[in-house]
């Protein structure tokens, strides 16, 4: 109980120490000197009570023998004697019937007192007295009126043979007790040594304590005191977030102990504290610098927090409510986010429109979150709110773009398809698609676009579409089986969300592949009509080879004789050697002069060449140049229709002779300077073909103009200015590529590339 007081009490740690360890002790040493100074009392009293024994004793046997000779004057005078000693106050003798027979105060002498009074009745209360008394029973303490303590000592008389034996005055021998001594003696002074005892020890004890509570205390303050309060101190600067408070306490002991576990907490703190702080700081900056609106509300709806970009857009004041801030208006919203919050303590979101405090129009994403007590219960709501005004005119004008999407996707006048990455399937056309193919536009959609190609080598053609290469001249068909020519510009585009797909543009060219046609046949009827010398002389080596024949066999048989056999055989095989090179050149003027049907095939490109300077070589003879051919080995297929390759290089050929023409008018040429050289090569993807004069060159000046149509720098009368720009054409239909490099004086080199077959 009184462990618990001292707990509960408001008394600094340091009284309670010392109350607790000083209030046991103080009743230790009390009880301690109780012990002694009982012990001191008792010891004194015993030693009176001894000297006092002794003392009656002595009279009792000083006055036997007086007794004995019935010597009265004797036994009194021994008793006024002994009276007179100090601290005895009175002795008596009484005889068996309680009178005093002797006396130190001579006048009480005859007096007799009861047997119930304290004296007698110490006999008198058994039965027969008895004629001796032990240790206390002799013994009695009582006050006088003075509150001063006094011993009665009692000392029976018994009846001894010399008393009823004796011839004064014989007594029976069956008494025991014949009188009775006492000797009353003061305690004042046994007292008076007791308590100057007392006092001493208290004295003592009293100094002790107060010393040993100074020593105590100062120990407990420097030991316990000091440290306690430098641990508080140092707890108050843990608390502040400050360094290692304690770091410079050395005390080796579990104070120490505890000093060091608090430095170790406070780093701990410290670390803590510090990293809260810089989070705190981090939430506070994230909080006012968030791009976004953030906002506090209690129940009430009112505005209790905001950050800087709510400030800078809404206006705010004190007890402002959320509505009025957000859309000025007077009353909460319907629905109203924040409130359902506060119902249902879940986050609700919502998308809001209002104004900003410049009167803008606004609209934001809300999603309002509850914020609980330390009870679980929503005190207020946290609503973030995204500006999504500028989201909202994207919509807008999303929308708007969609609409002129559309309005241009179906009104432009190409046929337009959105086709399935992965399988080529139509997934959306415009009108002029239905209107080209002649199909609704529910009849396309789902339609494989590969099912309008001709049923030559579609695989190929799905490989080019696929890999987003152009198609050029390639023959399509519609819903009612009529036949067209398209260009198919391919391009990557977005379909819906995640989807890629195909745009693919295609370009009705019909007319003017027709147009062409008319203008390249145009143009081989020009180039046969510049070649008809060279082919003249083609033939006219075999015809006159037939002739000089018909003549031999005519001869012959006007003179009536027939060759032998052998002759008739070798000149049989003459005669259809050179009817066969009349036929072939008679074919391949044929061939080179009619229309071509417009069908690419797989075409080696070296044959093309050959066939060319087979049609051509005449010319170049006639006039001394000499070809020189490097054909790569195993050149790859590519995709063309080599009747208008054929005119590409015979095209090429008759420029490259104009041009070495040219030169040997400005300047002699021996028949080494005149020559034209032809080479090709392949890597992975494209065939190359390069054509190279030693002729005039080309003007640099006019290097970007000469595949214009009608541009020549020939004279009036000696060229249309369209073979190079058929011929760039022709190679563009096939997906290849054709450019000059020239240094005037020096010669044209005309490099050509087309892409190689798929699979080659």
């Amino acid at each position: 109980m009184l462990l618990n007081f001292i707990r509960k009490a408001r008394l600094p740690l340091l009284v309670k120490i010392i109350l607790c360890t000083g209030i046991p002790f103080i009743l230790a040493v009390c009880l301690i000197f109780a012990i002694n100074f009982r012990q001191y009392a008792d010891s004194s009293f015993d030693n009176l009570l001894l000297d006092a024994e002794r003392l009656s004793d002595t009279i009792r046997f000083g006055t036997w023998s007086a007794m004995l000779a019935d010597s009265k004057k004797d036994i009194q005078a021994t008793i006024q004697n002994v009276s007179r000693l100090q601290g005895v106050l009175d002795v008596r003798i009484y005889n068996k019937r309680g009178e005093i027979q002797f006396s130190g105060d001579p006048e009480e002498i005859g007096k007799a007192i009861s047997q119930e009074s304290q004296e007698c009745a110490v006999c008198h209360k058994r039965n027969p007295p008895p004629a001796f008394l032990e240790g206390r029973e002799r013994v009695s303490v009582v006050e006088d009126s003075d509150g001063k303590r006094l011993l009665t000592i009692l000392s029976p008389i018994g009846n001894a043979p010399g008393c009823y034996s004796a011839d004064c005055h014989a007594h029976r021998e069956e008494e025991k007790v014949l009188g009775l001594l006492t000797m009353t003696i003061s305690l004042g002074q046994v007292d008076s040594e007791v308590w100057q005892f007392v006092l001493k020890n208290v004295a003592y004890l009293f100094a002790t304590v107060l010393v040993l509570i100074g020593l105590v205390y100062a120990a407990l303050f420097n030991l316990v005191h000091l440290p306690i309060r430098s641990m508080i101190a140092g707890i108050g600067k843990i608390g502040a977030g400050d360094g290692v408070p304690l770091a410079t306490m050395d005390q080796n002991d579990e104070l120490g102990e505890l000093a060091k576990a608090i430095d170790q907490v406070g780093e701990k703190v410290r670390a803590k504290h510090a990293a809260l702080t810089e989070q705190r700081e981090i939430y506070w900056r994230l909080f006012e610098a968030a791009p976004c609106i953030i906002t506090v509300q209690n129940k009430d709806f009112e505005l209790i927090r905001y950050n800087k970009y709510f400030e800078d857009h809404f206006p705010v004041r004190k007890g402002i409510h959320c509505y009025e801030a957000y859309k000025n208006q007077p009353v909460k919203c319907e629905p109203c986010p924040v409130e359902k919050t506060f119902g249902q303590g879940v986050p609700h979101f919502s998308e809001e429109s209002g104004f900003y405090k410049d009167g803008s129009r606004a609209h934001w994403m809300v999603s309002a979150s509850p914020m609980f007590d330390r009870d679980g219960k929503v005190v207020a709501a946290v609503s973030v709110s995204l500006d999504i005004t500028a989201r909202k005119k994207l919509e807008e004008d999303l929308k708007k773009s969609e609409r002129k999407y559309n309005a241009v996707f179906n009104n432009i006048p190409r046929a337009l398809f959105l086709l399935s990455r992965e399988t080529l399937a139509i997934l959306d056309c415009n009108r002029s698609a239905t209107s080209l193919y002649g199909y609704t536009k529910g009849e396309m959609i789902g339609k494989n676009f590969m099912e309008f190609f001709a049923d030559t080598d579609r695989e190929g053609y799905k490989a080019a579409i696929k890999s987003l290469q152009g198609i050029n001249r390639v023959k399509h068909s519609a819903k009612d089986e009529r036949a067209f020519y398209v260009n198919i510009n391919l391009t990557d585009s977005d379909y819906q969300v995640g989807q890629k797909v195909i745009l693919a543009m295609v370009i009705d060219v019909t007319e003017r592949i027709e147009a062409e046609q008319q203008v390249i046949q145009a143009n081989k009827m020009a180039t046969l009509g510049e070649m008809a010398t060279g082919v003249a002389h083609e033939l006219n080596q075999p015809l006159s080879v037939i002739q000089m024949i018909s003549s031999f066999f005519v001869r012959k048989l006007d003179r009536g004789d027939l060759p032998d056999k052998e002759t008739l055989s070798d000149i049989s095989s003459k005669l259809r050697s050179n009817v066969e090179r009349a036929s072939k050149i008679i074919n391949h003027m044929r061939e080179f002069g009619r229309k071509s049907t417009l069908e690419a095939e797989s075409v080696q490109l070296n044959d093309v060449i050959l066939r060319s300077l087979d049609f051509f070589s005449q010319q170049l003879r006639l006039r001394d140049i000499d070809v020189v051919l490097d054909l790569g080995k195993d050149i790859p297929t590519i995709k063309a229709d080599p009747n208008r390759l054929e005119q590409v290089f015979m095209n090429l050929l008759t420029n490259a002779r104009d041009a070495i023409e040219e030169k040997s008018l400005q300047e002699p040429l021996s028949q080494g300077d005149k020559h034209i050289t032809i080479r090709t090569r392949f890597n992975r993807r494209y065939v190359f073909a390069e054509i190279s004069d030693t002729g005039i060159g080309i003007p640099k000046e006019i290097t970007h103009k000469i595949f214009e149509p009608f541009f020549t720098t020939k004279d009036v009368g000696k060229g249309t200015g369209l073979g190079l720009a058929i011929s760039y054409r022709i190679v563009a239909d096939y997906g290849g590529t054709i450019h000059a490099v020239s240094k005037e004086g020096e010669g044209a080199c005309f490099d050509i590339q087309f892409p190689r077959a798929t699979g080659t």
